[in-house]
């Protein structure tokens, strides 16, 4: 396998800190803790657990403190494709496919965002869960299906392929 590929597929995409796939990162113990606070991340608890805000403002095209020390999640994450392929369920090809896909997708979805000022510098996992419908109702609905009609439309791709990347849960027994 060509690891070296597989990091240039991890670090060409970064929707795990741009705040597209989730909204916080959890903080390992308290030493990463400090170290986050350190780093001026704004850490919050979340379900009980230390985390921090993502999107992460050292993120910018690509992490712009890569060769400092890092908070434990920012080197120990691996989505989906990447564990699919560690796993050896995809191949490395498949698995760009997959994200150059959604990336191309974020860019549109971003750019669809820009006629809105509700969301203005809000990231796309908050977006998302804006432009959720559940318990509304059909009038409510078609109102909002109306009026981001290109956010739904470009949603209804990336949404999907997102899902593909974030990881799977674990299910409780």
């Amino acid at each position: 396998m060509d690891w070296d590929a597989v990091s240039e597929l991890c670090t060409s995409c970064g929707m795990c800190c741009d705040g597209t796939l989730f909204g916080h990162a959890n903080i390992k113990n308290d030493d990463d803790l400090k170290l986050a606070s350190s780093l001026g991340l704004n850490t919050l608890q979340k379900n009980g657990r230390d985390t921090f805000e993502l999107p992460c403002h050292h993120f910018s095209s690509k992490c712009t403190i890569y060769g400092e020390k890092r908070p434990n999640i920012c080197g120990a994450f691996f989505c989906q494709p990447i564990r699919d392929i560690k796993n050896g369920r995809c191949d490395l090809s498949e698995a760009n496919d997959l994200v150059s896909r959604a990336v191309k997708l974020r860019e549109q979805f971003s750019v669809a965002c820009l006629a809105y000022p509700e969301f203005a510098s809000q990231s796309i996992f908050k977006i998302r869960r804006e432009l959720h419908l559940n318990g509304m109702s059909q009038a409510q609905q078609v109102g909002m299906r109306k009026k981001y009609a290109p956010l739904y439309l470009i949603g209804a791709r990336l949404f999907p392929l997102l899902n593909a990347i974030a990881p799977r849960r674990k299910k409780k027994l």
